[in-house]
């Protein structure tokens, strides 16, 4: 199967209007040119010169890679290859992990059960994998945030095989990295994994969601501010075989609600849960955002105000 990295191409829905707004895609690479089996994409400024660059995990071929806006519009240079080791690399973020004021790589890769991040040591020039974990059997998310509260980026996995949601410990602000931390391993097969302060008390809390049986998404609390995590509540109702759930602030009224994907046969969709009282109390029943075809297969989404009119708009990527 073909594979291409695209600059933006996605499905859009807005929350407040029901046209879509048509993107032109940009095809920055594909698998003739030094891609296979594109699975993630990042957007940071990793040269500091202002702009935004993006970052690629491709699962075939095992690479992490970047590549420069050359002309801060959105022209890419050619691919720059971080690393070929990472088994499976299956996902990327970036953040400023050791605090030197530049964004560094974190990347979970599905085969060799790893979770790791690559220093960047100026202009966009990256060290070695540096591993945090490898526990994490079937690595398919990772994400930075401040879990403990003591000001620095501490990491969150996601793997699919062991069903896991972990944390990681940022002990000293540097990137040196604690023992596995285990949230939960009561999700069938979760591959996605993200942290808001759900509950309004100023500490970040978690978000995951399952693909199979008794397909869910559900939130942990973080109960002491310092990474004390606690299952909070779970949404069951109409949401089957869950690809990709994130947190956002859909109907404009300062907490962040609950947007999952859900697909079965005749019923691809994309829906959210309202968040009814800012501590993280979810109405249960969803609202439909947009319905997709048959054969879509919704596998990713992001939430952005792509058209400037102050709400938030859903971009979505489908399987097929």
């Amino acid at each position: 199967m073909k594979t291409a990295l695209l600059f933006l191409s996605a499905i859009l829905f807005s929350f407040s209007i029901s046209a879509q707004i048509d993107f032109e895609p940009h095809i920055t690479v594909d698998d003739t040119g030094g891609t296979n089996g594109a699975n993630s994409v990042f957007a940071a400024d990793l040269d500091g010169d202002g702009d935004m660059d993006m970052i690629s995990a491709s699962t075939n071929d095992d690479k992490i890679a970047w590549y420069k806006n050359i002309d801060g519009l959105g022209a890419f240079g050619p691919q720059q290859i971080i690393s070929e080791t990472a088994l499976g690399a299956y996902s990327v973020f970036a953040t400023d992990i050791d605090g030197d004021g530049d964004m560094d790589i974190l990347a979970a890769s599905y085969f060799d059960d790893t979770i790791g991040w690559f220093a960047n040591n100026g202009q966009g020039t990256f060290g070695s994998r540096q591993i945090i974990s490898t526990l994490a059997d079937g690595a398919s998310s990772v994400y930075a945030n401040d879990a403990d509260g003591d000001g620095d980026m501490d990491v969150f996995s996601a793997s699919a095989t062991d069903d896991k949601i972990a944390w990681y410990e940022n002990t000293n602000g540097q990137g040196n990295f604690g023992a596995q931390q285990v949230i939960s391993t009561n999700f069938d097969y979760p591959l996605e994994v993200v942290a808001g302060d759900i509950d309004g008390d100023g500490d970040m809390d978690i978000l995951s969601g399952s693909r199979y049986n008794n397909s869910r998404v559900a939130w942990f609390k973080n109960t002491n501010g310092q990474g004390n995590f606690v299952f909070q509540q779970e949404l069951t109702t109409d949401i089957s075989y869950c690809r990709a759930a994130t947190l956002a602030d859909m109907d404009g009224d300062g907490d962040l609600d609950i947007v999952a994907t859900s697909w079965t046969f005749g019923s691809h969709r994309v829906i959210w849960f309202e968040n009814t009282n800012g501590q993280g109390n979810f109405n249960n029943t969803p609202n439909t955002v947009g319905l997709l075809t048959n054969n879509a297969n919704p596998e990713t989404l992001y939430a952005k105000d792509f058209d400037n009119d102050g709400d938030l708009d859903i971009a979505v990527g489908t399987y097929n």
